[in-house]
């Protein structure tokens, strides 16, 4: 009995070590705003950085179209989960189709005497697909 406890001793850490390495963190947390919030700052700033603002300075408005889905990172990643799981995509299905929303921007350079720099201008007027609030 002596000597099954000793082994037991000896070998118990690398026992229950193992399948502490081994193990897959999975972190799920409900109603997680804050991601929500940092994911809906990602897609603006991509949508902002499509729109070619420094080709455009100067020479007056302009329409830009703009597809929100393709800044949708997070979306992204739960198609694409979806797919990987065999998500509910039937067999034949006629892919989604991209609805571009209309943006139209102004950029204007300009000259700060305070701080003696240029600096651009931007005005934008976002008019959101399906939205017909006006």
């Amino acid at each position: 009995m002596k000597k099954l406890l000793t082994l037991a001793i000896i070998f118990a850490p690398f026992v229950f070590s193992q399948t502490y390495d081994e193990d897959t963190a999975e972190i799920y947390m409900a109603n997680n705003e804050v991601e929500e919030t940092l994911n809906s700052a990602n897609n603006i700033l991509c949508i902002i950085s499509k729109l070619k603002i420094e080709e455009f300075i100067d020479k007056g408005p302009y329409k830009a179209n703009v597809y929100e889905d393709r800044c949708d990172v997070a979306g992204a990643r739960a198609d694409a989960q979806a797919a990987a799981s065999g998500g509910n995509q039937q067999q034949g299905s006629a892919p989604d189709i991209e609805v571009a929303s209309t943006m139209i921007v102004d950029v204007v350079s300009a000259f700060s005497e305070v701080k003696n720099q240029d600096y651009i201008e931007v005005k934008s007027w976002y008019y959101l697909e399906g939205d017909y609030s006006e």
